[in-house]
């Protein structure tokens, strides 16, 4: 999406074009979102003991650390709701606040796709939870504000008509969920006469949407596995730490006793937060567990969280309360310990693959030796690496425009190759990949992965490639002296 884009570009002009700097923005908008997530609480609640606790939390939760530093645009997502709804509060008092909250919520739009579906379901909500406070605003301000959230809302509306804006959706959608045919196709067969009447697409994916929407918030989800996507999460641990799970509940059952009435509004507007969170995600295959789709759903956890960090505060027991803290804090601090230990160590060995590990030696290598070769080939049979190679080769963008006649898959793309190009970078598969010395000339270069049907098995080319090849680089995987990925050309004869 275009904001986190913009938001980069000035940075990559500022520091140059690197893996620290694409990770920058959505880094320092985590650290932003805490000390807003602290503001809006405060702001909502007027209670320091709630705002502390939820931003500490959301300091030290699992699911928030990751997308902070993994180059995701989720957390520039929750800076713009909040920045909206704290300009909003402010906004019941002065006029600009108000305008400028119906400026920034729009910007959503174009940060991550879920916000559409979230705004749909959550506003309504939040107009009724504020719908005295809103009566009272002058109609004129309104009016104004709401002519600029359509003037900024208008290219994705105008998107949704032409139905650009669906492409990604219309992808990842349970009513494009190949599995649902094969299994309503197998369901009437068995069924025999009466099958469609219980085996339809409606009763299919209304039963998809309710079960991925329940398993947002299922303990495995949240506390014990996470999302399956090692890029979304750490293995075998939960998206929040385990020692929230008692502190969810104590605020759950706090905020129904609840008596004061700045906290009743502020415990129906997470509560509504809360449940039209996960319904974008809900909408989209395999969507219950999807953490970056489910990330909107972080703040109203880690505030009924924090409400019931105060309920054990509140307690009128001196030992039971220190008991309780004393109980917590060794927990918080063991799962902590193991949380880093896993992320630190364990994860970059098991997780390597699904990071693109390896292309950065590999590119590196062609960028310093690009002068020397007429044609390169990038094996794509695990998919075209087409943003790998323009990133770590830093391709001047008007080149770009110039040379990407798009991914059309061409048989003879060059002779003998099949795929598309890029200017003289080929990416897809050799005809005959067994016959590589006969296709490739000491003019070309080959990108070749192990385990593939140019390099089959274990076979390391490394210590005895086949005759007629030279290899020119290998990049092996981390941690390991296994090939991955070989650089190779012809032979000089």
């Amino acid at each position: 999406m275009p904001i986190l884009v913009y938001l980069t570009t000035p940075l990559v002009a500022l520091f140059g074009l690197n893996a620290w700097v694409v990770r920058l923005a959505p880094a320092l908008f985590g650290c932003l979102s805490i000390v807003l997530f602290w503001y809006f609480l405060k702001q909502i609640t007027a209670d320091k003991v709630v705002a502390g606790a939820g931003a500490f939390l959301m300091s030290f939760a699992p699911w928030h650390l990751h997308y902070s530093r993994s180059g995701f645009d989720v957390t520039v997502l929750l800076v713009i709701i909040l920045s909206s709804m704290i300009c909003f509060i402010k906004g019941l008092k002065n006029k600009a606040f108000l305008i400028l909250s119906f400026l920034i919520w729009p910007l959503a739009f174009y940060t991550y796709s879920t916000s559409l579906v979230f705004t749909l379901f959550f506003l309504p909500f939040f107009a009724w939870i504020f719908r005295r406070k809103i009566r009272k605003l002058d109609k004129k301000n309104l009016f104004v504000g709401g002519i600029a959230f359509l003037i900024i809302s208008v290219p994705l509306l105008i998107n949704l008509v032409n139905q650009r804006a669906l492409g990604r959706f219309s992808q990842i959608s349970i009513t494009n969920d190949a599995r649902m045919i094969d299994e309503l196709h197998q369901k009437r067969v068995q069924s025999g006469g009466k099958g469609r009447v219980f085996h339809n697409k409606g009763v299919y994916l209304g039963k998809k949407f309710f079960t991925y929407y329940l398993q947002a918030f299922s303990p495995e989800f949240l506390f014990i596995k996470g999302d399956p996507n090692p890029r979304h999460s750490v293995n075998d641990f939960g998206m929040l730490p385990f020692t929230l799970a008692p502190l969810l509940l104590l605020g759950f059952y706090a905020a129904c006793i609840e008596e004061k009435t700045k906290l009743k509004r502020a415990n129906l507007l997470f509560f509504a937060w809360l449940l039209t969170a996960p319904i974008a995600s809900a909408l989209t295959i395999d969507g219950g567990n999807h953490a970056t789709r489910l990330f909107l759903m972080l703040p109203p956890l880690l505030y009924f969280a924090s409400l019931g960090a105060k309920y054990i505060l509140g307690f009128k027991n001196r030992l039971i309360f220190k008991g309780l803290i004393v109980l917590l804090t060794i927990a918080f601090i063991g799962e902590w310990v193991f949380y880093t230990n896993q992320y630190f160590f364990h994860y970059p060995r098991e997780s390597w693959e699904y990071f693109d590990y390896g292309y950065r030696e590999a590119f590196l290598y062609l960028k310093e030796n690009d002068s020397r070769y007429d044609q390169v080939f990038i094996d794509s049979s695990k998919g075209p690496p087409i943003l790998q190679t323009l990133y770590w080769l830093k391709t001047d963008p008007s080149l770009l425009k110039i040379n990407y006649q798009g991914q059309d898959w061409q048989v003879d793309a060059f002779p003998g190759f099949d795929g598309f190009k890029v200017g003289k970078y080929y990416f897809g598969e050799a005809q005959n990949p067994l016959a590589l010395s006969q296709f490739l000339s000491p003019k070309m270069i080959y990108l070749a992965f192990q385990n593939t049907a140019v390099i089959p098995g274990d076979w390391n080319w490394e210590d005895s490639p086949p005759a007629g090849i030279e290899i020119l680089k290998v990049v092996k995987r981390p941690f390991t002296d296994i090939p991955l990925i070989y650089l190779l050309r012809g032979a000089e004869n």
